[in-house]
């Protein structure tokens, strides 16, 4: 082999190495950008940017909030403790809760509203008796929602508090 031979051939595999390294450092550089930079343009959204802030109006201090039903009753009330009305925004849905301390205790109140939900049409879809520390009931008609639950007082074993939400998927 001559001289000219060697020397090409020692250029030809030098140039090799060197484009080689070269294509190397671009596809690290191209997977970097892809991997860091690229990320960052497409931000994930937020578990926050998916709730939705009711419109809540305020009952007057012993007072049913308006458009709490008037045919659902509310058990041996000795006191209401707060009502409201809330509206979503985008929403046709209104939500009416009342919540009350009953002179009845928690046992005598989830089989007073299972009862009263039966023979008014509401489907019972979910129910728990926890021996009467705390309960609860979830009917549904239509496109109407109630849902109760049914604490027992601290203060004394006759009486309960009651929360009663209705909500009207289509007012």
């Amino acid at each position: 082999m001559n001289n000219l031979s060697r020397y090409y051939t020692r250029i030809v595999r030098g140039n090799s190495l060197s484009w080689f390294f070269l294509l190397a450092v671009v596809i690290i550089l191209i997977f970097a950008y892809i991997f860091f930079i690229g990320s960052t343009l497409e931000k994930p959204q937020s578990k926050l940017d998916n709730i939705v802030t009711p419109n809540i109006t305020e009952a007057p201090p012993q007072e049913i909030a308006e458009g709490f039903p008037k045919d659902l009753p509310l058990n041996s009330k000795i006191s209401i403790i707060q009502s409201y009305e809330a509206t979503y925004p985008n929403s046709s849905a209104k939500q009416a809760t009342a919540e009350f301390i009953s002179s009845k205790s928690a046992e005598v109140n989830y089989n007073f509203y299972l009862k009263w939900a039966k023979d008014n049409g509401w489907d019972v879809i979910n129910s728990s008796d926890n021996g009467g520390f705390v309960s609860f009931l979830y009917f549904r008609k239509a496109s109407e929602q109630i849902n109760i639950t049914i604490r027992a007082s601290a203060k004394s074993a006759k009486s309960s508090d009651v929360i009663i939400s209705y909500v009207n998927l289509n007012q």
